[in-house]
Formats: C-alpha cells, sequence, structure tokens
C-alpha cells in the first residue's frame, strides 16, 4: 500500500478549497452587482475573454457588471468543478448555469445560457487566484418568465442586488466575500424606518440596477467597499411601571 503523504495531501486540499473560494466570489460578485467582490477572484494582470470582451481582468469586471445591471437580475450556478493542481499552477474546467431576468419588447423573459470556464490558477504567494479565463458555451434558451408563485407567496424573502442583500447584512459576521480580517469603521450612517414594510420598500427601490449601480459608483470616490458593513437593529419600547 502506498504510503499518504499527508501533507501533501492537506496543501492539495487547501488549494482546492481556495480556488473555489475564488470561483465563488467571482459568481457573487456577478449577481449581487459588486465589483470589488467579482475582481477579488483575479490576479491584477489577469486576461478574460467571454466572446463578447477580452482583455484585462478589471475591464471585464467593469464591463460584465454593466452587461448585467441592464437585467433585472440574474442567478450563476457553478456545476462539476475539475481541477487539477501541479505546484503553486492549477488548470480548471468549471461547468455553469446562468439565469438572467431580460425584458423584451416591454415582455419579460429568462434567457438561461449554460458553459464551461477554462481556467488558469495561480498562487503567487498572496492565495490562489484567476490568471486566465477563457468563457465557452454550450447551450442557451429563452423563456417567457412564468412568476406567479412569487406574486402569490408575498412572505418570501427576496433577494437583492449590492448590499441591500440580506447576505450583506446578516448581524455579527462579514459579508460573504468580505475579509475576515477587515479593519474598523471611521464612519456610522444610521437609517430609521416607521416599519417594516417602509424598510422593505426602502431596500427594494436601492435593489434596483440603475440605483444599486449610481450608489455603487458613488461610494467608490468615498469607501473601501470591501469594508463596509450593514446591521438591521429592530427598536422595541417598554413602559416601565
Amino acid at each position: 500500500m502506498k504510503k499518504l503523504d499527508i501533507e501533501s495531501e492537506v496543501r492539495d486540499l487547501a488549494a482546492r478549497r481556495d480556488i473555489y473560494d475564488a470561483i465563488c466570489s467571482y459568481m457573487r460578485g456577478q449577481d449581487r452587482l459588486l465589483p470589488e467582490v467579482q475582481r477579488r477572484a483575479f490576479h491584477d494582470d489577469a486576461f478574460v475573454d467571454c466572446g463578447l470582451y477580452a482583455g484585462s481582468a478589471d475591464g471585464f469586471v467593469n464591463f460584465a457588471q454593466g452587461l448585467l445591471a441592464g437585467f433585472k437580475q440574474s442567478q450563476h450556478l457553478i456545476g462539476q468543478a475539475h481541477i487539477q493542481i501541479d505546484g503553486n499552477v492549477a488548470h480548471g474546467e468549471i461547468y455553469f448555469l446562468a439565469q438572467h431576468r431580460i425584458v423584451e419588447a416591454g415582455v419579460d423573459k429568462d434567457l438561461f445560457v449554460a458553459g464551461r470556464y477554462i481556467d488558469r490558477y495561480e498562487d503567487r504567494g498572496g492565495g490562489w487566484k484567476i490568471a486566465k479565463r477563457r468563457e465557452l458555451i454550450d447551450w442557451a434558451r429563452t423563456d417567457t418568465a412564468s412568476d406567479s408563485f412569487l406574486k402569490e407567496q408575498s412572505a418570501l424573502i427576496l433577494g437583492a442586488r449590492g448590499h441591500a442583500d440580506f447576505s450583506c447584512v446578516r448581524a455579527g459576521r462579514p459579508a460573504f466575500g468580505m475579509p475576515a480580517d477587515s479593519p474598523g469603521f471611521d464612519v456610522i450612517t444610521t437609517l430609521v424606518f416607521a416599519d417594516a414594510a417602509a424598510y422593505e420598500h426602502a431596500f427594494q427601490t436601492l435593489a434596483r440596477a440603475d440605483i444599486a449601480q449610481r450608489i455603487a459608483a458613488d461610494e467608490e470616490h468615498l469607501f473601501d467597499r470591501t469594508c463596509i458593513k450593514a446591521y438591521i437593529v429592530d427598536e422595541y419600547v417598554s413602559e416601565l411601571p
């Protein structure tokens, strides 16, 4: 029986974990319209070719964020992930399925696109990131949207874009895709709502693609957006005896 090299096995598993985290950050940054999260998946000199765009990581993130902001919403799912690791370099074939809510001639439709990412990953001392990515499309289809279930179930908690999504405001923990060792804060902004209905209305408005994009662009000039944290606080008034 071949002796198991525990150290090599642990390095291999840690590499696969970190590569998968980079892939997840890429997907999450797209769907939540968080460019800084999507950009974190790439090395600074990374090259990306998706057919509609071929060039630098910065250019691609700007292109993808602008394209997706024009849709009502999107969801990208990761399928099989075949990753081969060779030292500080790795290659991957990552299956994906993406849904996009689009509008054609005033009618809501769902555009489904399925394909694969052919990737090269590198660990240059600062963690595993994408160095090269080519997106291959295997099939696509467009269907008329059917949202009767969502319209009938008004109690459902819907996802949102930007920092209005609950994944960014869950109390006591950094948002998904944000550094766990984020520094402290130097600015506090408080929003007060008369009731839950007012809160829901406000964040549904803030989650609109055009508004979320304008806020994100404005915040880029004011804050380090990777360190923004948001919390929901319920206020109660008690009658003392």
